[in-house]
């Protein structure tokens, strides 16, 4: 969506700026191989670009779904292990 920053805008920019909010999938692999999904929004703004303002959040959203697929996968994986762990102590 492009949209000029104005009043309502809910990130901070010049008001010349562009705004955007954008939606990005993150993926990472448990350690037995099944994959594990995270979906992050982010937004930006720029006083150059819609481009540029897209970019931004762009990279924010990946970078923030990809870290919470990856913690998502580690926290299964400890589950796993516990799992494992328990199951040969009985």
């Amino acid at each position: 969506m492009n949209k000029k920053c104005d009043c309502d805008c809910e990130c901070i920019c010049e008001c010349n700026g562009y705004s955007v909010s954008v939606t990005e999938n993150g993926i990472a692999y448990t350690t037995t191989g099944d994959a594990v999904t995270a979906t992050a929004t982010a937004s930006a703004c720029s006083t150059i670009s819609y481009e540029d303002a897209w970019i931004n959040a762009s990279n924010i959203a990946k970078t923030n779904a990809n870290i919470t697929a990856k913690n998502d996968a580690n926290i299964i994986d400890q589950a796993i292990s516990i799992i494992e762990f328990i199951y040969t102590i009985y």
